[in-house]
């Protein structure tokens, strides 16, 4: 008999005619032995049900599966894999250890799993090889979903308690729950082990707009090297209400109850309504640049015989042709005159826009090759970093570009121009960063033009401190970086405005 302890078996729950089953399979173990089941279920000339191709399956309770689905998150080893097969959706998904649920096409699995198996003769590695080329190409229609948890009993008032500070977040009001209570009893995990160093960040929201609980906790397993898994318990309406009332009763200790922060919240949303308003309509007149509107009636009949007698015709185009006509009757100096004061108005307006404009420059080197990118919006060294963290925990290949928001590319002189504007301080530049994937390792430029560099690693980990709890205010998380980061310089900062290693590479 195989030992349990290190008996390896992968995990499949398998939804088909609105039927769902949870299995144990010690076959087929890997995604490519998932892959293969499903294509041979897709064609299978007899429409058999696809449990039928795991003959030496074992069937299990959603409970067994769900503590399996927890197991290989938290401690890889005898969980192989956890798949999701859902025929009647045609989705399948893969549990990715960091990162949670991938969720792909069926059709998109099914020709990886054709590429792995056109050659029989080929050995598993070669045939392994060919089905991660398409599974690269399927994962551009992939999508990530949370990890769903399950309670062994209802919520209660005394497992979780509001604490810290309460954040808006758009129209969200987030709560970080203090646990009290035993989480790996309630949810299945194993945090509370002295196995591990992990850990969970719970959090409830209440929608400002609809005025209630929203339906799910926030969830994020922190396991101790760093990769953090996003899940989500559902809540009953019960467990909704409960939270409501905690949510009041934690709002009217803060200062604040909670349904003036919503009257609050929801007079603010109609004053920036109006404001938008009156803004859009300032816009426009600035656009228009003390425009006049000159309006001409015309009889509808006049109008219609119009339209018939001359077809294809643009009444308000010929109208604007004919006002233009009559402008370049206006002597040359006047119509001279009025195009200079256009232009001085449109060159202040650009100047105004540039003055209030942010934004970071980096130089990324991938694969041996440089690129450079502008960032519009400014993105701090913290931010980057989390950027940083979510490239080096990703389980899809891609450029560490796509993890950049409001990235653009641009040119070798745009960037060099906003180095310099970093080291003369201008206040437009929030950062300058030379980002070397293959190295691993990240330079950026401070104020006084002084280069630091650090490991993507020890930048990962500073992020990771900083955000643990969403709750904290920037300030706060900027202190946490700083002081996660200090000591991890690989080089001493150079106090010059001339930046000559790190200018001296290929640009």
């Amino acid at each position: 008999m195989v030992d349990e302890d290190i008996r390896r078996f992968a995990l499949y729950h398998v939804t088909e005619n609105g039927i769902e089953q949870f299995f144990s399979h010690t076959d087929k173990l890997d995604l490519m032995d998932a892959a293969v089941l499903l294509r041979m279920h897709l064609y299978d000339e007899y429409g058999l049900p696809f449990a039928d191709l795991m003959d030496t399956a074992l069937e299990i309770s959603r409970e067994e599966y769900q503590e399996g689905v927890l197991e290989y998150l938290e401690n890889p080893g005898r969980v192989a894999g956890a798949y999701e097969v859902d025929l009647d959706g045609k989705q399948f998904s893969a549990l990715s250890i960091k990162g949670g649920w991938i969720v792909y096409k069926t059709e998109d699995v099914s020709w990886a799993a054709k590429a792995a198996t056109r050659i029989f003769c080929n050995s598993r590695d070669e045939r392994w090889s060919r089905f991660m080329q398409r599974m690269k190409t399927a994962e551009h229609n992939a999508t990530p979903l949370e990890v769903e948890l399950c309670a062994a009993r209802p919520l209660v008032q005394s497992d979780f308690e509001p604490d810290g500070s309460i954040e808006e977040m758009d129209n969200l009001l987030n709560f970080y729950l203090a646990v009290n209570c035993d989480v790996d009893e309630l949810f299945g995990t194993h945090v509370e082990t002295a196995a591990n160093d992990d850990y969970l960040n719970v959090y409830a929201n209440y929608d400002l707009d609809a005025g209630e609980v929203v339906d799910y906790l926030d969830i994020t397993l922190c396991r101790g090297d760093g990769v953090d898994i996003p899940m989500r318990y559902r809540l009953s309406d019960d467990e909704r209400a409960m939270l409501l009332t905690k949510m009041r009763d934690y709002c009217q200790q803060c200062g604040t109850p909670l349904d003036e922060w919503r009257a609050e919240y929801l007079a603010e949303r109609e004053a920036e309504a109006a404001s938008t308003v009156r803004k859009t309509t300032k816009q426009e007149g600035e656009n228009k640049m003390s425009s006049r509107e000159i309006s001409l009636w015309i009889d509808e009949r006049w109008a219609d015989a119009l339209e018939e007698h001359l077809p294809g015709h643009d009444l308000q185009k010929k109208m604007e042709e004919l006002l233009n006509g009559l402008t370049e009757q206006l002597p040359e100096q006047v119509r001279e005159d009025i195009r200079q004061q256009i232009r001085a108005e449109d060159e202040r307006m650009e100047q105004e826009r540039e003055a209030q404009r942010r934004f970071s420059a980096l130089k990324v080197t991938e694969d041996g090759r440089d690129s450079f990118l502008i960032s519009e919006g400014g993105m701090s060294l913290l931010n980057l970093s989390g950027c940083i963290r979510g490239y080096l925990n990703r389980e899809m290949s891609a450029p560490f570009a796509s993890t950049l928001y409001r990235a653009r590319e641009c040119d070798v002189t745009e960037f060099k121009s906003a180095l310099a504007e970093r080291a003369d301080n201008t206040g437009r530049v929030i950062g300058v960063f030379m980002v070397d994937v293959d190295a691993e390792t990240l330079s950026t430029l401070d104020e006084c033009g002084g280069w630091h560099e650090y490991k993507f690693h020890d930048l990962s980990v500073a992020a990771y401190a900083a955000n643990r709890k969403t709750q904290q205010r920037q300030e706060r998380r900027q202190e946490i970086f700083a002081e996660k980061l200090s000591g991890k310089e690989l080089t001493p900062v150079v106090e010059t405005h001339a930046p000559a290693p790190m200018m001296g590479q290929t640009m």
